[in-house]
C-alpha cells in the first residue's frame, strides 16, 4: 500500500500500459465487455473523500492511474444496502444511512468542518488506557497546504483571535482552563460534485463503477498485495494488478474488507494479532443546552451562520475546548462545544414533520429517507421540536457538544 500522506508522491517507474488516447474514462462494470484483467501504476479503491484526495495528487502525470467504486455516480438503493449492518450495545447510527455509498462518499451528506487536531490528542496519556498515536502532529503538518487547496478552507489559520467580528466580542475565559477554538466550514462539501469533471479530464486516470472490491490476494505471509479483485452485481468479475495499492474505503468497510480476505489466514488479511475491527471510535455529539438570550449579537462570534470572511470559500466557527493543562490536570478526555441558532426551518425538523406525515399516511417507503435528513441534521430536528413546544420569541441558542472517545478493544468490527 502507499502509505506517503497527501500530497507526497511516492516514486516508481511508470508501466508501460498507459491510458493516454482511450475514450472511455468512466468504466461501469455492469456494461464494461473488455479483458478480465486491467492494469495501473496505482489502484485507489473508494472513491471517497481519501481517494479522491489520492487521486488529485497524480492528475495528469507519468502514473497510471485506477479508482475503483463499489457504486455509481448518483445514489442507488443496492448499492446502499450493501452498508447495511447489525449494531449490538450501545446506540448508534444505522450504518446504511450514516454513510453513502457512491461517487464522493460521505462527502455527499457531510458538514464540512474541519480542524487540526490537537497535539495532546496524538500523546500517550496515563488515564487514557490505549491511547498514543505513532505518529504526531509533525507529521500532518507539511501536508494541511494541500488538504485546504482540496477542500476550499481558505488560509491556513486557526488563530480565534485573528477574527474580526462585525458584532459582540469572544468571551473573556480563563486560558489555564478553557480556550477558544476555530473550526473552517468548506462550502464545497460535495466532492463529487467538485473534482468529478476534473478527474474525468485527465488522460491518466479512468474510474471503473460499480466495481466492488471483495478480496485481496496476498503472499503467504500477508505481506504483499499482488490484485484487488472485483465484482459487480451480476457476478462480472474484474482483477486489477498494480505497482501500488491504496484502500480508501473508511473506518468500517476496509476492516470488513481486510476480514474477509482470507486467502491466508483465516482471521483476515492483517488480522495476526485479532487487531483488525477494533478500537472503532467516533466523535460523539449531542445536543447539550440552550441559551436564550435578550441580546443575540452577545455570541455573534460563536455563530457559524454568519462569519464568512470576504474571499473564502469557508465558513468559520468559534468552540471553546478544555485546555491542555486542564485535560491533565482533571485527566479529561477533549472535548469541544459551539453554538447554533435554533431554527424550525432547519433540514432535520422539516425532515422530522415529513416523517411524521408519512407514518400518518402509511407512506412507508419514504421512511427511510426522512430518517437520513433527520440524522443528517439531529441537532437541527431537536432544535426545531424544542423551539414549537416552548413557543419562545427570544432568540435561542443550541449549545452542542463533540467528545473525544476513550480508545477501547471490544468497540469492534465484524463480519
Amino acid at each position: 500500500m502507499i502509505r506517503t500522506a497527501l500530497g507526497q508522491r511516492r516514486p516508481f517507474q511508470p508501466i508501460s500500459t498507459s491510458f493516454r488516447g482511450t475514450r472511455d474514462v468512466i468504466i461501469d462494470l455492469e456494461t464494461y465487455d473488455g479483458a478480465d484483467h486491467v492494469e495501473a501504476d496505482l489502484c485507489i479503491a473508494g472513491a471517497g473523500a481519501a481517494g479522491i484526495s489520492i487521486a488529485l495528487q497524480y492528475l495528469d502525470s507519468a502514473h497510471s492511474v485506477i479508482v475503483l467504486e463499489g457504486g455509481g455516480l448518483e445514489a442507488e438503493s443496492r448499492s446502499q444496502e450493501l452498508y447495511e449492518g447489525e449494531i449490538d450495545g450501545l446506540e448508534y447510527l444505522p450504518l446504511d444511512v450514516c454513510r453513502l455509498r457512491f461517487f464522493g462518499g460521505t462527502t455527499n451528506h457531510w458538514g464540512g468542518w474541519c480542524r487540526p487536531l490537537d497535539a495532546l490528542d496524538f500523546e500517550q496519556r496515563g488515564w487514557v488506557p490505549h491511547s498514543g498515536w505513532p505518529i504526531g502532529p509533525q507529521d500532518l503538518a507539511p501536508h494541511r497546504a494541500a488538504a485546504h487547496d482540496i477542500l476550499g478552507l481558505g488560509p491556513l489559520n486557526y488563530d480565534p483571535g485573528a477574527l474580526r467580528p462585525t458584532s459582540g466580542h469572544l468571551l473573556e475565559l480563563a486560558p489555564e482552563k478553557l480556550q477558544h477554538r476555530l473550526w473552517r466550514v468548506t462550502q464545497s462539501i460535495h466532492l463529487s460534485d467538485k473534482y468529478q469533471q476534473t478527474l474525468l479530464r485527465a488522460d491518466n486516470i479512468r474510474l471503473f463503477l460499480h466495481a466492488n472490491l471483495q478480496d485481496i490476494p496476498a503472499s503467504p505471509d500477508g505481506g504483499h498485495c499482488s490484485s484487488f479483485e472485483c465484482e459487480n452485481y451480476v457476478g462480472r468479475k474484474l482483477r486489477v494488478t498494480a505497482k501500488q495499492f491504496v484502500l480508501a474505503l473508511g473506518g468500517l468497510e476496509t476492516p470488513r474488507l481486510l476480514l474477509n480476505s482470507t486467502g491466508h489466514n483465516p482471521a483476515g488479511l492483517g488480522n495476526d494479532h485479532d487487531l483488525v475491527g477494533r478500537f472503532f471510535m467516533d466523535h460523539p455529539h449531542v445536543a447539550t443546552g440552550l441559551l436564550v438570550l435578550d441580546d443575540p449579537d452577545v455570541m455573534l462570534p460563536y455563530n457559524w451562520h454568519s462569519l464568512t470572511p470576504e474571499g473564502s470559500e469557508a465558513r468559520l466557527v468559534v468552540g471553546i475546548c478544555p485546555s491542555r493543562e486542564a485535560q491533565i490536570t482533571g485527566q479529561l478526555l477533549n472535548h469541544s462545544a459551539t453554538v447554533a441558532p435554533l431554527r424550525r426551518l432547519a433540514p432535520g425538523f422539516k425532515a422530522l414533520r415529513k416523517f411524521r406525515r408519512d407514518l400518518s399516511n402509511g407512506a412507508y417507503e419514504n421512511l427511510g429517507e426522512d430518517l437520513r435528513r433527520i440524522f443528517n441534521d439531529l441537532s437541527g430536528a431537536t432544535a426545531g421540536l424544542y423551539e414549537k413546544i416552548k413557543g419562545d420569541e427570544r432568540p435561542i441558542l443550541g449549545l452542542y457538544t463533540r467528545c473525544e472517545q476513550a480508545p477501547n478493544p471490544d468497540n469492534r468490527v465484524r463480519l
